[in-house]
């Protein structure tokens, strides 16, 4: 099978490989989608030049041969979840890890692994139903988590962003007011000439920026005794949080977890809402790329031009100057 290594900084290369095999418990799936992701960047952006390094753990496809002791799964089923690396032509993954892709959705827009800390961080963060609630940071996670939130019945769904695009977006996707940063009305993240029952700040906010610059802001626009959540990937760099909040008597909540089980519980939840037609992440599945342009679709992320949002590797697309492995 083809698949996609890091070999130096920013610099990938289209590899074959044996293909793999499941073994008990295990399925093998025929990737159909690979999402570029912040936590993927990193390790495409700073790769020493050493060992080669294969990524991808957003992943979709449909199953093509399973291992022993394996039960309910048959081939032909499509399914997402949680494994690595996906940006191949063939993934193993555990059956204890997969759930099926609803039908009548591409396989795209169900990638499991982002939707899952989308939905957990979700479920355990309070205070939305008839609250103003903020948005620092409208890609793919900022999106994907407003869609959610907007089924708890916010009063008003602020939303904030560098990009015209994430901004057209969150709007398309049930925001009601959306901002530049350099743009927030003044009232929105400091409330010091008005009383408490007017405060235009937002109860609950999410920060799904990654930036230093991003969680300084959203911790600004949370008001007196909100919630505040970090969602972004914050690989590296000193983060700061203001002492104000300490006096806001702002409760903070980490959006990443470990634990599988809540992860597949949480994902599990949202492809329902995914299958009930509840929120759709094919609006936010801009580029697609095949697995000889991966470095391409790391450049794109990091530019962030007008008119992107998510990049997926779909190993299926044309690849005139490979030769298919024997």
């Amino acid at each position: 099978m083809w698949c996609s290594q890091v070999v130096g900084p920013g610099k990938s290369e289209v590899v074959t490989v044996p293909d793999p095999a499941p073994g008990p418990g295990q399925v093998l799936v025929k990737v159909e989608a690979s999402g570029v992701c912040a936590s993927d960047r990193e390790a495409w952006r700073s790769h020493s030049g050493g060992k080669p390094r294969r990524l991808g753990h957003e992943v979709a496809g449909s199953i093509v041969a399973v291992g022993g002791q394996v039960y309910g799964w048959a081939a032909g089923e499509r399914v997402t979840g949680l494994g690595s690396p996906g940006n191949a032509e063939l993934l193993v993954m555990d059956a204890a890890s997969i759930l099926p892709v609803p039908d009548g959705v591409p396989s795209e827009a169900a990638l499991g692994e982002p939707l899952a800390c989308q939905a957990e961080t979700f479920l355990r963060t309070p205070g939305i139903n008839g609250a103003r609630f903020g948005v620092v940071g409208l890609g793919y996670m900022g999106l994907g988590f407003l869609q959610l939130a907007r089924q708890s019945g916010p009063s008003a769904i602020i939303g904030v962003d560098l990009t015209e695009t994430g901004r057209k977006v969150a709007l398309s996707l049930g925001a009601s007011e959306v901002y530049h940063p350099e743009a927030l009305p003044e009232g929105y993240r400091s409330s010091s000439n008005v009383t408490l029952a007017l405060d235009p700040r937002c109860r609950v906010v999410l920060e799904a920026t990654g930036s230093a610059a991003g969680l300084a802001l959203a911790g600004e626009m949370v008001a007196p005794d909100g919630v505040l959540v970090v969602l972004g990937y914050h690989a590296s760099g000193p983060r700061q949080l203001d002492l104000s909040l300490w006096y806001k008597g702002v409760t903070i909540i980490n959006g990443f977890t470990g634990n599988r089980v809540r992860r597949m519980q949480a994902m599990a939840w949202g492809l329902g809402l995914i299958r009930e037609r509840t929120i759709s992440y094919a609006p936010m599945i801009t580029h697609r790329f095949g697995l000889e342009d991966v470095d391409a679709a790391f450049n794109l992320f990091d530019e962030r031009p007008n008119g992107f949002v998510k990049a997926v590797i779909t190993p299926e697309f044309e690849r005139p100057n490979l030769a298919r492995p024997s």
